[in-house]
């Protein structure tokens, strides 16, 4: 804990350690020294120097933030329509109800990965760029179309 801890690990060192402290068996040979030492661990994690999230963290946080903010968006349509208050053409609806879906599962998975990016050393890190992002979803939505063809074509030969 000498170089500092981002808020992320040091609320977890916190919690196992004080799920530690708290499994002690008073009646165990060396309780007492065993306690001193996890709570000396303990005191280490807590006045610890907050450190900065690696980058490989932020850039996934930073994805979510983007995510929620255009959910955010989708919602508000959404609910409006739903309650009645702004009517839309059947084309319209169409798209909103699915902007609204692809937006549900983009924040999940934008969660997902800020959640495994945070398990990540930032050595074994991989950046949170998406297929989708790099080449265009309509790039990949073909490649998956024609992929899908040939399976469909080498099942039947």
């Amino acid at each position: 804990a000498g170089s500092g801890l981002p808020s992320f690990e040091k609320t977890v060192a916190k919690e196992f350690l004080q799920v530690q402290i708290k499994s002690v068996d008073d009646s165990s040979k060396g309780a007492e020294a065993k306690r001193n030492k996890l709570q000396e661990l303990l005191r280490g994690v807590e006045g610890a120097q907050a450190k900065e999230e690696p980058a490989h963290v932020r850039r996934a946080r930073q994805d979510l933030v983007k995510a929620e903010k255009a959910l955010e968006e989708a919602t508000k349509n959404y609910e409006r329509w739903e309650k009645g208050k702004k009517m839309f053409s059947v084309d319209e609806i169409k798209v909103l109800k699915r902007n609204y879906e692809e937006g549900k599962q983009k924040v999940d998975k934008a969660r997902m990965l800020v959640d495994q990016q945070q398990q990540r050393r930032a050595t074994a890190a991989v950046a949170p760029l998406s297929e989708e992002k790099e080449r265009g979803a309509a790039a990949v939505a073909t490649e998956a179309r024609i992929a899908k063809a040939k399976a469909k074509s080498t099942v039947k030969v």
